[in-house]
């Protein structure tokens, strides 16, 4: 038995994606704490964001290596029933923890940002509770549709409860990442922000956009599942890691870029590379102007050659127009 069927990301490419994804974000959580880190807060619940996006991120790389435990156990003929359930019951807490999980740090960013906008501070602390309360429910419904006594009952039981559970969390996870989308879209219009921070915020929404984008395509994976016209496989799995590591990604963004602007911006290696492609950039601009100005010039000499060439061309016949008629004469 194996995850991998027609249609499907063979389980090496899962593997090396999975672990590439994570290892980006790990860059952006780190960029995150070392920016926190110069901003010394006086308490440590100033740094609560920072803990929550690196739990987050903890809990990514368990799922992705309890996914990929889960493929091998699937693909090897000597895994034991009981085995597999125990390792199939870890999955699904440790996969709702992550969904919610990875959503979380998102949110924080808008209660630390926003702070001073009610409404949206208690829609995400709303969003928080009720999403937590969701996944708490269905992993604890697999679980005990999963429990019990090891004969082929239970994987009658098991197998249903899995498919709806996670058809449920997929449908949650879109409701989740739209509202995280627009929740924040009134407040930005409203702000005179320059051009960079607007260049900034769009790439935060794009990255919104990604991770919904992923979220409605691993909830197709799980409709399909359940009709029984198809598994998710491994397509499923690579998409939820994709939208867990980009919403990762995301709400680490404005402390990376707070880490860009005082260390790396800054920096002389940076003004000389800066400086650098400047003068590139100029040298080519130029040599593209004065190859434009010599096609110009040499298009106006040819134009002008043949114009020359033509007038000689008529003094010639007008010429020779006139000898024969004297001649005729």
């Amino acid at each position: 038995m194996s995850l991998q069927t027609p249609g499907q990301l063979s389980n090496k490419t899962f593997l090396i994606v999975s672990i590439t994804l994570t290892c980006v974000a790990s860059l952006f959580v780190v960029a995150r704490l070392i920016a926190s880190w110069q901003r010394k807060p006086k308490r440590h619940v100033d740094r609560i964001d920072d803990y929550i996006a690196l739990a987050a991120l903890l809990v990514l790389a368990a799922t992705v290596a309890g996914y990929n435990e889960l493929i091998l156990a699937l693909s090897s003929p000597q895994t034991k029933l009981a085995s597999l359930m125990r390792l199939s019951n870890a999955l699904t807490w440790l996969g709702a923890l992550m969904l919610w999980g990875c959503k979380v740090p998102i949110l924080v960013l808008y209660i630390t940002l926003f702070n001073v906008k009610t409404w949206l501070r208690i829609s995400s602390y709303a969003i928080i509770a009720v999403t937590a309360t969701i996944f708490i429910i269905m992993a604890s419904f697999v679980t005990a549709k999963c429990t019990g006594p090891l004969d082929e009952g239970l994987l009658w039981r098991c197998q249903p409860a899995s498919t709806k559970a996670g058809f449920t969390l997929g449908l949650v996870s879109i409701i989740t990442d739209a509202l995280i989308f627009v929740l924040p879209i009134s407040v930005i219009v409203r702000l005179q922000l320059p051009l960079k921070k607007r260049i900034g915020v769009s790439i935060i929404f794009a990255g919104g956009l990604v991770a919904i984008a992923a979220s409605a395509v691993s909830t197709s994976y799980k409709w399909k599942s359940l009709k029984w016209s198809a598994s998710g496989g491994t397509n499923d799995m690579i998409c939820t890691v994709v939208e867990c590591a980009v919403a990762i990604m995301v709400a680490c963004i404005p402390a990376g870029y707070g880490l860009w602007s005082r260390n790396i911006a800054t920096s002389g290696l940076y003004s000389r590379v800066s400086s650098a492609f400047s003068h590139l950039f100029l040298v080519r601009s130029r040599r593209s102007r004065s190859g434009a100005c010599d096609t110009s010039v040499r298009s106006q000499k040819s134009h002008a050659s043949t114009g020359s060439t033509k007038l000689v061309h008529i003094h010639q016949t007008g010429q020779d127009k006139s000898g024969l008629s004297e001649e005729e004469v």
